[in-house]
């Protein structure tokens, strides 16, 4: 696999294609050249895109933060990482990006969704979408207020980031540059003070976190495969055994 690992530090697209497909597959080979990688990663900055779609789900692949070590050590200065839904995957994102743009339209209520989802704790950047139509200036005055109760020591410029409100029209491209200028802006904000290390750090104890998590739920799968974990789930059942005596009965 040393071949491999020069050729994506090289730029070859096509042994990064590969690396991608055998992370995505969870295959040994994969996780053997990520680990190879990874003193080349630190690099990139991480940019996530979140939807207030009306409660639509969404989330995160639990390889994405792999593919995003792979794409960072292979030179690439920015991934952008889009999340459909409002719920988990907010919090998926927010672990993983060192900017979140939360994107919003006028007149389809994700103002109410914003506030119900938690949106507003999560976003670095708020974009207000389709702001030919009517209604946008109520919705950013909406997200306007609930930013003013989120963040009531706004006036302290240079100590607390406030998440700006962009306009955008993005099928007309306007409002693009200055969303660029902003997300710039935070970068440099985060590399100032001690985010950009922060933000860092939390990536990577989610994504250590999240292996030690699927690993020990291989390991609990076995056990629920065992004839052992039917008989002590009959018990339970029938009201014999408590749940919580039923855990500690069931030994790995």
């Amino acid at each position: 696999m040393v071949d491999i690992d020069r050729a994506v530090l090289q730029g070859d697209r096509r042994a990064l294609a590969r690396v991608i497909t055998l992370v995505e597959n969870d295959t040994p080979q994969g996780k053997e050249v990520l680990d190879a990688l990874f003193p080349h990663t630190g690099n990139a900055h991480i940019i996530g895109v979140t939807m207030a779609s009306r409660g639509a789900l969404g989330g995160l692949a639990h390889n994405t933060q792999a593919v995003s070590l792979i794409l960072d050590a292979a030179g690439y200065d920015f991934i952008v990482i889009e999340t459909v839904g409002a719920g988990q995957s907010e919090v998926e994102i927010a672990s993983l990006a060192h900017s979140v743009l939360v994107v919003e339209a006028p007149g389809l209520g994700d103002d109410i969704q914003a506030a119900k989802a938690g949106i507003l704790e999560i976003a670095d950047i708020l974009v207000l979408n389709k702001a030919d139509r009517s209604g946008v200036d109520a919705a950013e005055m909406a997200l306007k207020a609930m930013l003013s109760m989120g963040y009531p020591t706004a006036g302290r410029e240079g100590h607390i980031w406030v998440p700006p409100i962009q306009r955008t029209i993005a099928i007309e491209a306007e409002g693009i540059p200055q969303l660029i200028d902003a997300i710039f802006a935070h970068a440099n904000f985060l590399k100032k003070s001690t985010g950009w290390q922060q933000r860092d750090q939390a990536h990577l104890q989610t994504f250590v976190r999240g292996l030690l998590q699927r690993k020990l739920q291989l390991e609990w799968q076995q056990i629920l495969d065992k004839q052992e974990y039917q008989d002590v789930f009959e018990k339970v059942f029938m009201r014999d055994l408590a749940p919580y005596a039923a855990v500690a009965r069931i030994q790995p």
